[in-house]
């Protein structure tokens, strides 16, 4: 993928972010933007520092961000924490 088209594809994925953040409440809107985040993630670790040409390295990075945000989902899901 290009650099351009990682731009806009980043472009779009952050105005999706935004406009599920605005829209009204439902249940799952938080695991929704956590998907948007990893995919946007994913494009910058990919297109952007280049991980793409080395697929160890890109795999390690992976795992670990999918880790970290599967964290945060499940704190996301928790009943009742946070408040």
């Amino acid at each position: 993928m290009t650099l351009t088209r990682a731009w806009l594809a980043l472009i779009l994925l952050s105005l999706t972010a935004s406009a599920m953040a605005l829209a009204p409440p439902w249940p799952w809107v938080g695991a929704v933007i956590l998907g948007l985040c990893y995919a946007k993630g994913r494009l910058v670790l990919d297109c952007y520092l280049g991980l793409a040409r080395a697929p160890t390295w890109c795999r390690a990075f992976a795992w670990g961000y999918g880790g970290f945000l599967a964290l945060c989902l499940a704190l996301y899901l928790w009943p009742g924490f946070g408040t």
